[in-house]
């Protein structure tokens, strides 16, 4: 922050926004060395150079590849839920036509908490091969369900299982 006359001026950094069209697909690397493959009709949005903290926002599908700083957690914003990333990877699928908000974890963790509501007492924390399915507002089944051996981007020998976490926000 620098102070001006007229009180604080704060500086933020310069923003990157990635569209991907219908019918495409791209890849990203952050200047963290995050790798980030976007799928068709997604926006990815993050700035030019990680300062205090790794924070993006994603709109559509995404397959992040999270480099390891153990001092500075990775932060994928969706419309409705916060994801929380310890050097991982893992699949986040937000498209803002959908009522689902898809999360599924292939290595490593991450926690989901949504972004209204109640937010600790409903954080989620995942394990290899799991999936958070989580309904946005104005969905009948408003809330968020676990899926074990989900569908993620490796197979799993696992049967699929799901358990209810929470079902109203």
């Amino acid at each position: 922050y620098l102070l001006g006359r007229g009180g604080q001026i704060s500086i933020k950094p310069n923003y990157c926004e990635v569209h991907v069209p219908l019918g495409a697909r791209s890849q990203v690397t952050l200047s963290d060395g995050t790798q980030v493959w976007l799928n068709a009709n997604s926006k990815l949005r993050y700035p030019e150079k990680f300062n205090n903290s790794r924070e993006v926002t994603l709109e559509g599908e995404a397959y992040f590849n999270v480099a390891k700083m153990k001092d500075k957690v990775f932060v994928v914003n969706t419309s409705d839920v916060r994801i929380k990333a310890y050097g991982t990877q893992f699949n986040v699928k937000s498209y803002t036509d959908e009522d689902l908000i898809q999360t599924t974890l292939v290595e490593g963790s991450v926690s989901v908490e949504p972004i209204k509501g109640n937010v600790k007492e409903n954080i989620v924390f995942l394990k290899p091969n799991q999936s958070l399915n989580f309904y946005k507002e104005g969905n009948e089944r408003n809330g968020a369900r676990r899926t074990t051996g989900g569908s993620g981007k490796r197979p799993t020998a696992r049967p699929a299982e799901q358990i209810v976490l929470m079902t109203r926000i």
